[in-house]
């Protein structure tokens, strides 16, 4: 018998990183500030159209990965920046801009 392995979320201290993606008339966003209701994030957004999370730093990174096929840097890149920046907040990039 196998046991199917997970990878280890992205941990920060002895908390697993939690993670938003906003969406806003300007771009898309990163962040890993700690929010109450989508509403809080509304208020801190001009533009606000609406927002994923909060999720471990690992579903982001499926998420990013598997949905937009020209993020660039790499979805992992750019969470794992993110992570390690002392911004709490990190547009995302593609190709194209």
């Amino acid at each position: 018998m196998t046991l199917a392995t997970q990878s280890k979320p992205l941990v920060i201290g002895a908390i697993a990183m939690q993670l938003y993606v906003i969406y806003t008339e300007e771009g898309m966003f990163l962040s890993k500030d700690a929010y109450s209701s989508w509403r809080e994030i509304q208020n801190e957004y001009p533009g606000y159209k609406t927002s994923l999370g909060p999720w471990e730093a690992e579903a982001v990174i499926d998420f990013l990965a598997a949905d937009y096929s020209t993020i660039f840097p790499t979805a992992d890149a750019q969470v794992k920046a993110l992570i390690g920046s002392p911004d709490d907040v990190a547009p995302v990039t593609f190709f194209d801009q």
